[in-house]
């Protein structure tokens, strides 16, 4: 018969785990159930905007109900719990077709934020903000190709693990020239082949999908950045300004300088 000896650490861990889950028990101090936590973290993944936003602007991290106690302290014990949540937003998108640097980075920067709050309200704010943001992005992923046909998008849509490590090579490449001919080689498939699986499952041609990429990461960079519009069209790979300005009013129905205008202030053009 084997078994494991255990030595002293072991065996005061052992005992201290004993008298917790006893006095859990008596103080029925329970965790909320898988169900309903499994629920919430598929809607952000499903980018369910309504239900995240109703839960998560109504309920404070210290007033949940199932809340595990990882700290005595109470803002430690706030800290952990954002973390936690953090990782099981930014699994669960992956899971549903978030580019996988996209979601750990997203999570990264969301706790480097929250590491500097002082009290439990800022922290519940940035919850709200970071569970807002992931199922904002996974609603526009979802939807991205579907609401341009006029089709339903289906709730649970997830892509295959092939169509995912696209969207992760696309994703890490959006700031330069991305070839078809360059991703079938990176994900070891048939261009043709790639093309057409790449099309059943996100409604969108490889190439309308890197456009819109692309053009979402512009906004951004119009929004928040002072690049010119010749440094931006230079910098995510299009062969010229002016095709940088055609694309951009096709895709969002303004030139790059309305944009601009519109939501970051002074346009900053050559």
């Amino acid at each position: 018969m084997y078994y494991i000896r255990k030595g002293g650490e072991s065996m005061n861990l052992e005992r201290k785990w004993f008298y917790k889950e006893y006095s859990n028990r008596e103080e029925q101090q329970l965790h909320s159930s898988y169900e309903t936590e499994l629920y919430f973290y598929q809607a952000i993944a499903n980018g369910d905007i309504p239900y995240i936003d109703a839960v998560s602007s109504q309920e404070h991290f210290e007033e949940l109900e199932g809340l595990g106690t990882l700290s005595h302290n109470s803002i430690r014990n706030v800290r952990y719990h954002f973390v936690i949540s953090a990782s099981l937003a930014s699994r669960a998108c992956i899971d549903g077709g978030m580019p996988l640097e996209e979601a750990f980075g997203l999570a990264d920067f969301y706790i480097q934020q929250m590491d500097s709050l002082k009290t439990a309200l800022e922290i519940d704010r940035l919850t709200y903000e970071m569970n807002m943001d992931f199922t904002n992005r996974m609603y526009q992923l979802k939807h991205l190709s579907y609401d341009k046909q006029n089709e339903s998008c289906p709730k649970n849509k997830s892509y295959s693990k092939l169509i995912q490590k696209c969207m992760n090579y696309i994703y890490h490449n959006l700031h330069g020239t991305i070839r078809i001919s360059d991703l079938a080689d990176h994900v070891k498939r048939n261009k043709s082949h790639l093309s057409r699986v790449f099309k059943e499952e996100t409604g969108l041609t490889i190439q309308n999908y890197i456009t819109q990429k692309k053009i979402q990461e512009a906004k951004g960079m119009l929004k928040y950045t002072d690049f010119t519009c010749s440094e931006i069209a230079l910098n995510l790979g299009f062969s010229s300004q002016s095709h940088f300005t055609k694309v951009f009013k096709v895709q969002t129905g303004v030139t790059p300088k309305v944009y601009k205008e519109k939501h970051g202030g002074k346009a900053v053009f050559n």
